[in-house]
């Protein structure tokens, strides 16, 4: 799966909501309206939000890809901060 990211723009304030819409440049929305609780966004919301959709792998799924194509774990555990496994 390729990563993916998806800006929102804030569309309005419900009760304890925060409603943002999809920017889609003409493509068909992939997520549409996100909604968020306010006491997640603080005080003054963004206008702008990006998600990032992404595959979600383990810390030992990602050990096991590194060591499968050669790579150093150990160089993985650092800049990840894997620790325990």
């Amino acid at each position: 799966m390729d990563q993916h990211k998806i800006t929102f723009t804030l569309e309005r304030e419900t009760k304890n909501t925060i409603r943002y819409q999809e920017e889609t440049d003409g493509n068909p929305p992939a997520i549409g309206t996100l909604y968020l609780q306010k006491w997640l966004l603080g005080e003054t919301p963004p206008v702008k939000l990006q998600v990032t959709v992404s595959e979600a792998v383990s810390p030992q799924e990602l050990l096991g890809r590194v060591e499968n194509q050669g790579g150093n774990q150990e160089v993985v555990r650092e800049v990840v901060g894997i620790s325990g496994i």
